[in-house]
């Protein structure tokens, strides 16, 4: 039987959370997949989301809806 999490992707939506993100990621760590989409950090965000294993994307932020 497959396993329903490898189903889910969680989605983080950051900027400048390199003290917060690798205890976000691992709150999700269970779903099949996770996704950072980032609207500009200058600080270790990407870095560290990477390291937790999560897919980064950069995008500019235009607002919750187009953000999500």
């Amino acid at each position: 039987m497959p396993d329903p999490a490898a189903a889910i992707l969680a989605c983080v939506l950051t900027k400048e959370e390199a003290r917060h993100i690798q205890a976000c990621l691992a709150t999700v760590a269970w779903a099949g997949s996770r996704l950072v989409v980032d609207s500009g950090s200058t600080d270790a965000t990407l870095a560290l989301a990477r390291e937790a294993g999560a897919e980064v994307i950069t995008r500019e932020w235009d607002g919750w809806a187009g953000q999500r």
